[in-house]
């Protein structure tokens, strides 16, 4: 069976804290300037046909329909309350890196950075950071879950009242007729965050009728599910990874009638992602994969939790379930390398490889000991308060 039997109680689900943790990671790996690495034929440089940006959005999504809708109707004022807290701190968060990691590139030579790119005077930055058109950085998802966490109430309001289809038809008209605006990279993400809301909301319950297949069924629906997802993964591998290499460092190694064979796919590869796999638009081509591949790694991970959490030594969880303190750490450490750590000329894979895992351990050291640093700089405020 994939899942245990449905709890009566809402407990915390260990399976999405570790997927929050493994998108993370993937996260990091895509964004540090070391490519290409080993890494890549897992994450694909964040140009699968769908990417763990996507299923964290979901997460997040999933984690606020699961935890504060079925509480809205009997706590109200509490919960709007504390989700608006949450958007507030969001938007802080948001327009503090971008201002920080702005000002630092000010006294940067051009080029230092992957991006300077600045308004040409400060009223026109001031104004687009203030109203979250312009992030800068490496934190850019703070600035749409802060908007979409400030419209989380009333969507999760309509979820428990029993509206979940009025919400779904807003989201689905919005992704529809906004998508492809300025606002893209609010309103064509939010169908993503506000159907997972519905989908968290029910989860237990979806997790209970699935439970109640028969084995025969569940045998052949996951069949199914896992097929798909390994063809279209694979493949989505070969397109963006493999063959750009073949094209690459390897084309003396492929006749030229191949080599041209090798270009046409490239060229399709690039042309479904201005199309059907747009992340821009978030084009129904990439939610539909995304939508197999997150169920797919769902019930892995639900499946196998306690497993893969002794295996990983609890490392996913903890970065999963300190999802914001890691998103920020690790738009810091990348504007930091592309400042000071660029790749010398002329290293290899491995050598790319073993900087980009040495990173994704400092990311975990820096997260384990978050608990001791906190206790750290409450002393020394406390020292300084009593004198």
């Amino acid at each position: 069976m994939f899942f245990s039997e449905a709890r009566k109680k809402r407990e915390r689900i260990i399976a999405l804290d570790l997927l929050r943790g493994t998108f993370l990671m993937v996260i990091f790996i895509n964004h540090i300037a070391w490519s290409p690495t080993l890494f890549d034929f897992i994450t694909g440089q964040s140009h699968l046909f769908a990417s763990a940006a996507e299923g964290f959005f979901a997460i997040s999504g999933i984690l606020v329909g699961y935890i504060y809708a079925p509480r809205v109707l009997k706590k109200t004022k509490d919960t709007f309350i504390k989700l608006w807290k949450r958007a507030g701190w969001l938007y802080l968060l948001s327009i503090s890196f971008t201002c920080l990691y702005s000002f630092i590139t000010l006294f940067l030579p051009p080029e230092t950075v992957r991006s300077q790119f600045l308004y040409p005077t400060f009223g026109e930055f001031a104004l687009n950071t203030l109203t979250l058109q312009f992030s800068y950085g490496w934190a850019d998802f703070l600035s749409r879950y802060a908007l979409l966490m400030a419209f989380a109430p009333f969507a999760i309001w309509l979820v428990a009242k029993g509206k979940s289809l009025i919400l779904a038809v807003i989201s689905i008209l919005v992704w529809l007729f906004l998508s492809q605006g300025p606002y893209s990279h609010f309103t064509a993400w939010q169908i993503i965050f506000y159907i997972s809301v519905i989908i968290g909301y029910y989860l237990p319950t979806l997790e209970y009728n699935v439970q109640s297949l028969s084995k025969s069924t569940k045998k052949i629906a996951a069949a199914m599910l896992f097929t798909v997802t390994a063809i279209t993964f694979t493949g989505s591998i070969i397109l963006t990874v493999l063959l750009p290499i073949v094209a690459g460092e390897f084309k003396g190694l492929v006749t030229p009638d191949a080599y041209v064979v090798v270009l046409n796919l490239i060229d399709i590869r690039t042309h479904l992602d201005q199309t059907i796999f747009n992340r821009d638009t978030m084009a129904v081509g990439r939610l539909l994969i995304g939508m197999v591949w997150f169920t797919t790694l769902y019930i892995l991970f639900r499946r196998h939790e306690r497993l893969i959490n002794k295996k990983t030594k609890g490392s996913l969880l903890l970065l999963g379930m300190n999802s914001l303190y890691v998103y920020g750490l690790q738009s810091v450490i990348i504007f930091t390398m592309d400042i000071f750590f660029d790749p010398p000329e002329g290293a290899n894979i491995i050598v790319k490889t073993v900087v980009v895992a040495l990173c994704l351990y400092l990311v975990y050291v820096l997260t384990y000991q978050r608990s001791f640093f906190k206790r750290i700089r409450q002393s020394i405020f406390s020292i300084w308060s009593r004198s």
